[in-house]
């Protein structure tokens, strides 16, 4: 059972790392007891009690991810109405991670010639790749955007979710592969 100060930890710390941008996973809150009982009126906690642990971070995530709520309160509603099978999908799609990467990589064989990072970007921006492809393939490129204000928020965006997924050393060696085998 996901109690509700565990609720409350787990989805503040998840709001704050992205608010604040840290380079850190954040699963804790400091607000007093106070705070936390001005917030558990609004709070949908019962929803969630029999959430694994794993299910609650997805689903936060996956908020603050694909809805971008702009304060704590919003993220509180936008949990009051998010949808099991939202999260189901969404965890699906990170399980078939492989899968996924691999039609993105045969999608992108088009834009062979003209493939660059901001291809990739707008191709994500449109949904036509998924998060984990463009991140992946940013990071094989070493590529920096840093200056760039146009991709500025998708770049946020993408190092937020991929601090909070854990991709083992073997798991990038075969996605590398991926890319490397159809020459992206």
């Amino acid at each position: 059972m996901l109690s509700f100060n565990q609720q409350y930890n787990i989805s503040n710390g998840i709001f704050i790392c992205y608010n604040q941008q840290l380079d850190y996973r954040l699963f804790h809150s400091k607000h007093s007891l106070k705070v936390r009982e001005k917030y558990k009126k609004f709070f949908p906690y019962k929803k969630f009690e029999t959430y694994t642990k794993e299910n609650f971070v997805l689903t936060c995530l996956y908020i603050i991810f694909f809805q971008t709520p702009s304060s704590y309160r919003d993220m509180i509603r936008k949990l009051s109405d998010i949808n099991f099978n939202e999260i189901k999908k969404f965890k699906v799609q990170l399980q078939n991670y492989e899968i996924n990467i691999q039609k993105d990589i045969n999608y992108l064989r088009q834009y062979k010639d003209q493939l660059t990072p901001e291809r990739i970007l707008k191709e994500f921006y449109l949904k036509h790749i998924k998060f984990y492809t463009a991140w992946f393939y940013l990071k094989f490129n070493s590529t920096t955007f840093e200056k760039s204000r146009i991709f500025k928020h998708i770049i946020r965006k993408l190092k937020f979710i991929m601090l909070y997924l854990s991709f083992n050393e073997k798991s990038v060696q075969k996605i590398k592969s991926l890319f490397e085998v159809l020459e992206l």
